[in-house]
């Protein structure tokens, strides 16, 4: 009698050894916020959508541009329209984005259509009433 409570305290002593190391591993990581404005290199202070697509890559879009952020932000890539370029973002005020299940990035502008990004090239395809 005494060996089958001996064995039944080491189970349950297992037991809450196992469960407290998986309640400790689901612990949330703690958040890190950091503040960018147009003096670390976005095209505007404002800010109307961000996007972190599946590599990691932070995308911010202002009024006056598709910026990108490197995972660390050492660094930020502004994409604008330039005129007489047809495969450069159709107008800087970039009002919604989304990357699809193909991991394509589709850019809604606001007057200047659906935008679709060529990562590979750096370019866009235009996409809006006309074609």
């Amino acid at each position: 009698m005494k060996r089958i409570n001996f064995q039944v305290f080491i189970y349950f002593s297992l037991f809450f050894v196992l469960v407290s190391f998986s309640a400790l591993s689901a612990q949330p990581k703690r958040l890190k916020f950091v503040q960018l404005t147009s003096d670390d290199g976005l095209s505007s202070s404002i800010v109307t959508g961000i996007l972190q697509d599946y590599e990691g890559l932070l995308w911010v879009g202002t009024p006056d541009g598709l910026n990108i952020a490197l995972k660390n932000l050492t660094a930020i890539a502004t994409y604008q329209n330039l005129p007489g370029v047809k495969n450069s973002l159709s107008c800087n005020s970039v009002s919604c984005f989304r990357e699809d299940h193909l991991r394509r990035l589709w850019i809604g502008t606001d007057g200047g259509g659906l935008n679709l990004f060529d990562e590979a090239t750096g370019r866009f395809k235009r996409f809006n009433i006309e074609n």
